[in-house]
């Protein structure tokens, strides 16, 4: 059997963490939907632009209808202790991986909301910075040869990867 998926990295969220506060979690909200009831986006974070990637979440199995899916939360790091500056333009990337089982799985919006906590001074503090707007992305797709990645302003042959198992 073969499988075949496509890889893609999004950043520029524009986060400003305290450089003394912890971060406790991270949210990362999809916007997902499939040309058939099948397939799965995975999902992993990175603090170093791309290179190293936290442990992988993965979406239930898609549906026809647009579904807001939520990995993660407040006191999720998915695997990693972060620190602020690990959460720069430069260095934090969200990882979407479409595992599109033989159709088109869609990902329309994606949202990611770092929670912290201020430290010392005693209890309170801390809050949540959340990516300023949504990020518009696009659509994989598989025609039977290739994946693709297609929107209104971009379609463009991507890779696909096979394994023979």
């Amino acid at each position: 059997a073969a499988t075949s998926y496509f890889r893609q990295d999004y950043g520029g969220f524009g986060f400003t963490i305290p450089s003394t506060n912890t971060v406790t979690g991270i949210e990362v909200k999809l916007e997902l939907s499939g040309s058939t009831a099948a397939g799965t986006i995975a999902v992993a974070l990175s603090w170093d632009g791309g290179t190293s990637t936290s442990t992988i979440q993965t979406s239930a199995t898609r549906t026809t209808a647009d579904a807001v899916v939520t990995l993660g939360g407040a006191a999720n790091t998915w695997g990693h202790t972060w620190t602020p500056a690990q959460l720069s333009d430069a260095n934090f990337k969200v990882r979407l991986v479409a595992l599109p089982s033989g159709n088109t799985v869609r990902v329309d919006a994606i949202q990611v909301n770092v929670h912290d906590q201020a430290t010392g001074g005693g209890s309170g503090g801390g809050g949540e910075a959340s990516a300023g707007a949504l990020r518009n992305l696009a659509a994989v797709y598989d025609d039977g040869h290739s994946l693709y990645l297609a929107s209104a302003s971009l379609f463009a042959r991507m890779f696909k990867y096979l394994y023979q198992i």
